[in-house]
């Protein structure tokens, strides 16, 4: 039987990302992994619920629930001209 080569070491996901805080909308107060540098905008709830960066500075960056925000982007042309 042959040898096994060394176990992988476990990457330590908290180097590339920062723990954030969302306010409004269902995720109400709730803290998750988020991948650093931060994105401007996450849709969460399977693409149900927009969330933008409202304090990306901060340590840990906070995301507000707008849905008025993510309608007046959607009304946008994208057609190809």
């Amino acid at each position: 039987m042959a040898k096994r080569g060394k176990k992988k070491q476990e990457s330590d996901h908290r180097k590339n990302a920062r723990n954030a805080i969302f306010e409004g909308g269902p995720l109400d107060g709730k803290k998750w992994w988020i991948v650093y540098p931060c994105p401007e905008k996450l849709m969460m709830d399977m693409g149900r619920e927009p969330y933008y960066l409202a304090e990306g500075g901060t340590n840990p960056p906070k995301y507000v629930h707008d849905p008025d925000r993510f309608n007046e982007e959607e009304e946008v042309d994208f057609r190809w001209q």
